[in-house]
């Protein structure tokens, strides 16, 4: 059992360290991207928790078909996966937000070139990545 115990410890550890490949979003376009599935995400969870509220104070808690036992566990269910639906959509939200500040915050812009002399055939413009920290 010991054997088996390190084993699994071992291999889930191996396994975890695999699993993180995947690179943060860094421009702009990907923040914008992550922000819109976020907030979408935030949406449906809003709205299937705000339906699974209503649907639980809609079923009368003592119905039932054949005269069993009340719909009391069925109520209880809807409301709390209602519940924990909609308070989960809430950090959702705050995520995308602070995704989509961030990728106003990066873009990409052209800064014009002020050199005392101008040659022919240099650019007056270049590219240049703009970084705005708000204090």
């Amino acid at each position: 059992m010991k054997y088996f115990v390190t084993a699994f410890i071992v291999f889930g550890i191996i396994f975890q360290l695999q699993s993180q490949t995947k690179s943060l979003a860094t421009t702009p376009n990907e923040l914008l991207e992550k922000s819109n599935n976020q907030y979408t995400a935030g949406w449906i969870l809003l709205g299937t928790g705000t339906a699974f509220m209503v649907t639980s104070l809609a079923i009368v808690p003592d119905y039932s078909a054949y005269g069993e036992s009340p719909n009391q566990t069925l109520d209880t269910v809807l409301g709390w996966t209602g519940v924990i639906s909609f308070i989960a959509s809430v950090p959702i939200f705050l995520s995308a937000g602070q995704n989509a500040r961030l990728a106003a915050r990066l873009s990409l812009q052209n800064q014009a070139l002020h050199q005392p002399i101008s040659l022919p055939g240099h650019p007056k413009s270049m590219p240049a990545i703009s970084l705005k920290i708000p204090l």
